[in-house]
């Protein structure tokens, strides 16, 4: 695994981001570079293309356990991230869950 401050040396105006799937969630990729203007909303739509669900389940992204404001700033938000995180792992874990809640399966 690279180092999350080569990748931030050698991509700077992005965020290293790693995917932490639960046990039920098959996923292709769970290392991710993000663009520092873009919103969550926008790393969540890339993160599920790479989820295989069913039609009646929805997936929920967390990270430290709490749900993350999608319209928020990537940048802005590891900004803030970062200042209470081990410098020397300067990578963002967001945890994915899915739920069943459109219907019985």
């Amino acid at each position: 695994m690279a180092d999350a401050q080569t990748l931030l040396a050698k991509y700077p105006g992005f965020v290293p981001v790693i995917v932490v799937p639960s046990k039920d969630i098959h996923i292709s990729k769970l290392k991710f570079l993000f663009p520092n203007n873009e919103s969550f909303a926008y790393c969540f739509a890339n993160i599920r293309k790479y989820i295989k669900l069913d039609a009646k389940q929805a997936v929920f992204y967390l990270v430290d356990g709490k749900l993350i404001n999608q319209s928020q700033n990537v940048g802005d938000f590891y900004s803030q991230y970062r200042l209470n995180k081990d410098p020397r792992n300067a990578f963002i874990f967001i945890s994915v869950f899915k739920e069943n809640c459109f219907g019985k399966n």
